[in-house]
């Protein structure tokens, strides 16, 4: 009786591990793989994402002062993505703005990316801190990874954007992106979200009754009351 209820434990976990793809903690090792082997990707948790309560208030500070910059900037233009970089010495390099031009992914973040290689010959930001109104979309946090950015601090999450204010966009956290950096590197990215989280908020506004705006989806996301 008591091999029988060994057996279905044991089974049990493997099949709790094969829901999750070829991961086996019994069978599978860590590393370079050899040329007969089946692959599969190191299981990862998310990176972890700091939000204002981590930080003391002189840090907390400095990163609302250059949020308000930002979120400034987006209402005189009138534009929602707007991003910036500043030197770990404190000194603001670019910012760059989503325009659409001259094509679809030149989002914010992208844009401030090129303004400070066009400028300053930066090309790569392990120094660097950055700065965006919303939380990096799938597409600007891989490009921030390979970027190497020190730190990413963001006012509203991606979640919010799309399952409460109704704005089209892939539906995945930043932290998802950053937490597989180390195909790339072993250092990671420091993140930081929900800095002027409420200001932010009302600056993006909400598309939820507007579907005839370029910004407009249907939501379709899973909803909890608090």
């Amino acid at each position: 009786m008591r091999l029988l209820l060994l057996a279905l434990i044991l089974s049990f976990i493997g099949l709790s591990y094969a829901c999750k793809g070829n991961f086996n903690p019994y069978t599978t090792t860590i590393g370079q793989c050899g040329s007969t082997d089946r692959t599969d990707w190191l299981p990862t948790d998310n990176a972890p994402v700091l939000t204002p309560a981590n930080l003391d208030p002189a840090e907390l500070a400095v990163h609302e002062a250059r949020m308000d910059h930002i979120l400034a900037m987006g209402t005189a233009l009138k534009r929602k993505f707007v991003a910036s970089i500043y030197h770990q010495n404190g000194t603001l390099m670019c910012t760059g703005v989503n325009m659409g031009k001259p094509n679809i992914i030149s989002h914010g973040e992208i844009v401030a990316i090129n303004n400070c290689t066009e400028l300053h010959g930066i090309t790569v930001f392990t120094n660097y801190t950055l700065y965006t109104t919303g939380e990096p979309c799938a597409m600007c946090a891989g490009a921030l990874v390979w970027a190497d950015f020190k730190t990413v601090v963001w006012g509203t999450y991606n979640s919010d954007l799309l399952c409460k204010i109704c704005m089209s966009n892939i539906p995945m956290d930043s932290a998802y992106i950053f937490g597989r950096s180390y195909g790339l590197r072993s250092s990671s990215t420091t993140l930081i979200g929900g800095v002027r989280r409420a200001q932010a908020d009302a600056f993006f506004g909400s598309y939820c009754s507007n579907p005839n705006s370029i910004y407009y989806i249907q939501p379709k996301c899973a909803c909890t009351p608090q």
